[in-house]
């Protein structure tokens, strides 16, 4: 289950059909390789990167919440899996798969974004 954070409260997000989570290592503005080619640096922290996709149709209502969740600019969010992870966070890019509209509805095949660990 996913949240974000709105004014003090808490959004419920649509169920992703997919979370990926990338465990990345951020290293030191020295690091490099020296001369002799050994790698240098120090890792000074540890961020999550999670990529959350919808797949299947998804209406647009489901589409406009997503990006009224993920906001341009910093934003708290929970995820829920085995234990709850709360960051704060920012989101790269919103990928959205249009569709088309069936009967009055319009639909999307896919939406997608990743939400980067401040």
């Amino acid at each position: 289950m996913l949240y974000a954070e709105r004014d003090g409260n808490w959004i419920k997000i649509p169920a992703p059909d997919e979370l990926s989570i990338n465990n990345e290592l951020i290293w030191s503005s020295n690091t490099g390789r020296s001369s002799t080619g050994l790698m240098i640096g120090d890792v000074i922290a540890e961020k999550n990167t999670f990529g959350i996709s919808w797949r299947g149709l998804r209406n647009a209502d489901e589409y406009k919440k997503i990006k009224e969740v993920f906001v341009p600019g910093f934003f708290k969010i929970q995820i829920i899996l085995d234990e709850t992870i709360e960051i704060t966070a920012y989101r790269g890019t919103i990928s959205a798969r249009a569709r088309g509209k069936i009967g009055d509805t319009y639909y999307y095949d896919s939406i997608s974004v990743d939400i980067v660990e401040q």
